[in-house]
Formats: structure tokens, C-alpha cells, sequence
């Protein structure tokens, strides 16, 4: 089934970015890496205390009532570990990220939309991270700088692999600069056009003729 009309450029490169360099779905293990250590933790411990053929406590009705409590907060614990993996899996298909009219485009949010527009030919720096926890998954973060403060906070894209995360670098890279090149051509044009300009002699024979 051929693309749609209207995803690629004149410079035939694919606007829609999420969908060529897509966010790994090992994200949102990451997001919720730490709740889920906790579910199995006390989920483990749950199972060791309902098989253990001692009790932990003498009195037998109090023991029930302490296991029962741990499977009962196991459970619960995994519920919210569900509930949190299944929203940061629709988060995750909810970012945006493309070009537009000479534009890098991001959006996110699944009900509150957040969007942002980033000239091109104002980014200066594109550039990979990774946390700790990253670095387990084998995830980056690839960074757009522009003079805006707002860049820092939402030119984001988290849970890109390696791969993934270079080449978008690359791509970024190699529409930012022709787009950074014509930006200071129009400039030193408009500043030579400005030092070249002549302001109209006035014509006093006109006025004297009137």
C-alpha cells in the first residue's frame, strides 16, 4: 500500500519523523521501571509468606490476616502498574514530531494537547543524552536547542534506540544547515540592500515650475 500524498516534501524527506524514527516501546518499561521492581518485590515476597509452612506470627488468625494483607497489595500494586504501562503506552503513540514549512514540530499529550514549532533555521545544537536508567534500556534522548528557553523543557524526543536516534540526528542535521544557509543569505542581502540604499534627492525645479 503506497504512502499518502502530502507526507513527503519537495526535498522528498518525510514529514511525519515519529513515523520514520519512532519512539521504542521499551520506553514505557523505562517510565514505569521502578513501580514495577516494587510489584514484583512485594508480589515475591506475598508468595514466599503464603508457602512458607512456619508462620511468620504464632497466632494463626493474625497470620492469615497478614498474608492476606500482602496478596491483597500485591494485587493492588500491580493494578497500578498496569494502569500506569497502559497510559504511558498511549502517551507514547500520542507524540508528534515532524517538519512543517521549514518548521521542527512537536506535540504530546493525550487529551491536553502541548504543541511547539521550532524554525530550523534557529536551532543551533542537536544532541544526544542518556540517564543511568537509559543506558539499561539502551535509550537516548536527542535534544533541539534554539535560542527560546522553551527548547530545553520541550524540544524533546525520549526512548529513541541508537540507531533510530542517529539517524534522525543526521536528517535533522542535514535540513537545519541548508535552512540556517539561507537564513544568513536573506540577512547579508537585506543588510547590503539597506547600505546600498539612496534616499530621493528632492527636485526644487518642480517646485519652482508649480
Amino acid at each position: 500500500m503506497g504512502r499518502k500524498k502530502g507526507n513527503r516534501g519537495r526535498d522528498g524527506i518525510e514529514r511525519n519523523l515519529a513515523k520514520v524514527y519512532p519512539i521504542s516501546g521499551l520506553t514505557d518499561f523505562r517510565r514505569t521501571f521502578w513501580l514495577l521492581i516494587a510489584t514484583v518485590t512485594l508480589s515475591v515476597v506475598a508468595a514466599i509468606a503464603n508457602i512458607l509452612p512456619t508462620p511468620f506470627i504464632s497466632d494463626q488468625e493474625v497470620n492469615v490476616l497478614l498474608n492476606g494483607s500482602l496478596r491483597a497489595l500485591a494485587f493492588g500494586l500491580a493494578c497500578w502498574w498496569f494502569g500506569r504501562f497502559v497510559y504511558e503506552c498511549l502517551r507514547r503513540h500520542c507524540v508528534y514530531y515532524g517538519l512543517d514549512d521549514g518548521q521542527f514540530v512537536i506535540s504530546r499529550g493525550i487529551i491536553l494537547k502541548q504543541r511547539g514549532f521550532f524554525p530550523l533555521s534557529r536551532i543551533t545544537d542537536i544532541y544526544l543524552e542518556r540517564s543511568p536508567l537509559d543506558f539499561v534500556f539502551g535509550l537516548h534522548t536527542l535534544h533541539i536547542s534554539t535560542p527560546t528557553s522553551l527548547s530545553e523543557r520541550f524540544a524533546r524526543i525520549e526512548g529513541l534506540n541508537l540507531e533510530t536516534a542517529l539517524a534522525l540526528q543526521q536528517l535533522l542535521s542535514s535540513v537545519v544547515e541548508p535552512s540556517a544557509e539561507r537564513s544568513h543569505s536573506r540577512s547579508a542581502l537585506n543588510e547590503r540592500e539597506q547600505e546600498d540604499y539612496m534616499p530621493p534627492i528632492p527636485s526644487f525645479a518642480a517646485g519652482a515650475s508649480a
